[in-house]
């Protein structure tokens, strides 16, 4: 089974007006790491993985939380999450809604995830801008990463 055939039986089929690749029908997987040790085996499964989706004819985007320099921390000015002044922030949630696989690999630490890894989720992969649309008056809510 290719990568586009895994995705939609996975998902069904899916359109996203994002999505330049679409028209190609390139599945484009997202692998997001959050491990500080580039040596890690956090990092080797990351690798691993991506090279299984390439070879299957993924397009594979890689970002290592702590190699880029990621802030967890949500600054006051994010508190609707609709829109950040750090534009990292901003092209990873372009990333996000343009991705149709995504892979998350991270160490389990007492339990939890990694607070960068935590930090990632709160300001790229929740709010207004991303994971849902807000309808008005507020009474209807879309998910578009579903």
């Amino acid at each position: 089974m290719d990568c586009v055939n895994a995705a939609r039986a996975a998902n069904g089929p899916r359109s996203c007006a994002d999505n330049a690749l679409n028209a190609t029908n390139t599945v484009l997987a997202l692998s997001v790491i959050a491990h500080p040790s580039p040596t890690s085996f956090s990092h080797a499964m990351a690798a691993t993985a991506a090279d299984v989706l390439h070879d299957l004819g993924c397009l594979v985007r890689s970002h290592d939380l702590y190699a880029e320099g990621f802030q967890p921390v949500q600054p006051v000015g994010e508190a609707l999450n609709t829109r950040s002044d750090d534009a990292l922030v901003e092209l990873r949630c372009t990333e996000l809604r343009q991705t149709d696989l995504i892979l998350v690999v991270y160490p389990n630490w007492w339990s939890q995830k990694p607070a960068i890894l935590k930090g990632r989720i709160d300001r790229v992969g929740q709010g207004r801008r991303c994971a849902y649309t807000v309808i008005p008056p507020d009474t209807s809510i879309t998910a578009p990463l579903t």
